[in-house]
């Protein structure tokens, strides 16, 4: 009954994926791009957080397994969605 948690977090561990990420992994396979699911409500979410609380872009992407790049670009589009500049 429990046993999605566990691999849920033993994916978290061996890839130092969030939580979030290691279920959508178990629930949709490996994304080529992470570019496609850094994209959703709750990854900016996560994003903007982690930036609030004084993470660096290198620190953020670390986390995702993707460039600090990758995370500025992200956050730049998505503020650019939402009109806050």
């Amino acid at each position: 009954m429990y046993q999605i948690g566990y691999y849920a977090l033993t994916v978290s561990l061996v890839n130092n994926f969030l939580p979030e990420q290691s279920f959508r992994v178990l629930e949709e396979g490996v994304k080529s791009n992470a570019n496609n699911w850094l994209k959703n409500e709750i990854d900016i979410a996560v994003l903007r957080d982690l930036r609030t609380k004084g993470m660096t872009y290198r620190e953020i992407g670390e986390l995702y397994g993707t460039s600090d790049t990758m995370i500025y670009r992200t956050l730049k589009w998505a503020n650019r969605k939402a009109g806050v500049l």
